[in-house]
């Protein structure tokens, strides 16, 4: 086949225009995407933890370097830092659940792997996040044979054994 200007592979069919225009938006996909990660990382490169005060992608181990991302503010901790700060015990708990820079109440934290500037950013994290608990069993519920803590403020799944979902 035909060079592709775009991944430079041989893959583009000499008379199928139909062909080439498919892998062609393929490509400018792939592209896009490839540059959204590139300006990720670049974002997030060089944001500090307002707790440990440590580069978040500089951590070690590297299983260590994700944000946790308040739903309230926009101040950079690790996700480590900021569950460890939530888990606390010797403060109440509208102090734990608060940020502990300004101190507006967030009611979760978000983990990611890179920082993100704009709400749009942070609006389609949180609800990426949510879906993607939601298809999660809650430890809680038990599939109706447990009772969760946290009602409708839970973002896990409240089904019974035959797959319906608890009001």
């Amino acid at each position: 086949g035909d060079i592709c200007d775009m991944c430079g592979a041989a893959v583009l069919h000499p008379d199928d225009n139909q062909q080439r225009e498919e892998h062609q938006k393929e490509c400018i996909k792939q592209h896009e995407q490839a540059m959204e990660h590139s300006f990720a990382v670049a974002r997030s490169k060089d944001k500090t933890c307002g707790i440990c005060m440590d580069v978040v992608m500089e951590k070690e181990p590297p299983t260590e370097r994700r944000f946790g991302i308040m739903s309230s503010c926009n101040h950079v901790f690790c996700l480590a830092c900021i569950r460890k700060w939530r888990s606390a015990k010797q403060y109440e708990h509208k102090v734990v659940r608060a940020c502990p820079e300004c101190r507006v109440k967030s009611d979760f934290i978000t983990p990611s792997m890179y920082w993100v500037d704009s709400e749009d950013e942070k609006q389609k994290l949180i609800v990426g996040y949510k879906n993607a608990l939601q298809e999660k069993p809650c430890k809680y519920f038990k599939e109706g044979k447990g009772e969760c803590p946290f009602y409708d403020k839970c973002f896990y799944r409240h089904a019974y054994p035959d797959g319906t979902l608890a009001e």
